[in-house]
């Protein structure tokens, strides 16, 4: 009888040891995770615009002459630019800074030329007196064999100074970044011919660039 008592007695030791032993397992795998902070929202600053470029004057070459154009803020006017032969151009330097606080990047840029509005004119048609000068190739139609002619001619554009890539869309501007841009004017030292009217490489369409905030 004793000896039933005492097998009774270990067997109920050992399933308690049994218990604490899964108790101390089980607290093992537990963990506590605690996530203390705040979140807020900053106020967003917007703030493209062109500024001048300090220490870099327009160059003119050969007989160009050129008038300064108005800078100031999101615009710049008034310039214009006369090339009489083959190798005069106008440079003209600025900035495109991006001063805010959000990624912008360009989602438009609209570069009209002067032949744009006069492509598919025919002579006789209204309007062909303002466009003859730009049917270059003399056919009486001005059509892509006009702009060929005029790309062999003519440098009209803006780049980046750094690099010498065209400005485009999708080309990207940080917050706190600048671009040294450059709006170049040229009549091509490469020109074997001249056009026999005067003609204007603007059209009445300014120069836009659009900047949207980035993905």
């Amino acid at each position: 009888m004793e000896k039933t008592r005492q097998i009774k007695i270990i067997s109920l030791c050992a399933l308690l040891v049994a218990v604490l032993g899964l108790t101390v397992a089980f607290a093992a795998l537990s963990q506590t995770l605690t996530i203390n902070g705040s979140a807020a929202v900053n106020a967003a600053s917007w703030d493209i615009h062109f500024e001048k470029t300090s220490g870099k004057e327009t160059e003119v070459k050969g007989t160009a002459t050129f008038t300064e154009p108005t800078l100031s803020g999101t615009t710049i006017e008034n310039f214009s630019a006369t090339l009489t032969k083959p190798g005069d151009s106008v440079t003209y330097y600025f900035n495109i800074v991006n001063n805010g606080t959000v990624d912008a990047v360009v989602s438009n840029y609209n570069f009209s030329y002067g032949y744009t509005k006069c492509m598919g004119l025919r002579e006789g048609s209204a309007g062909w007196e303002d466009c003859k000068a730009w049917d270059l190739d003399k056919s009486g139609t001005i059509n892509t064999n006009d702009k060929a002619k005029y790309m062999e001619l003519f440098d009209y554009n803006i780049y980046y100074v750094d690099g010498g890539k065209k400005l485009a869309s999708k080309d990207t501007l940080n917050a706190g970044e600048t671009k040294h841009m450059k709006l170049v004017i040229e009549y091509k030292d490469t020109a074997t011919e001249l056009p026999e009217n005067n003609i204007t490489l603007t059209s009445s369409d300014p120069i836009t660039i659009t900047y949207e905030q980035k993905d």
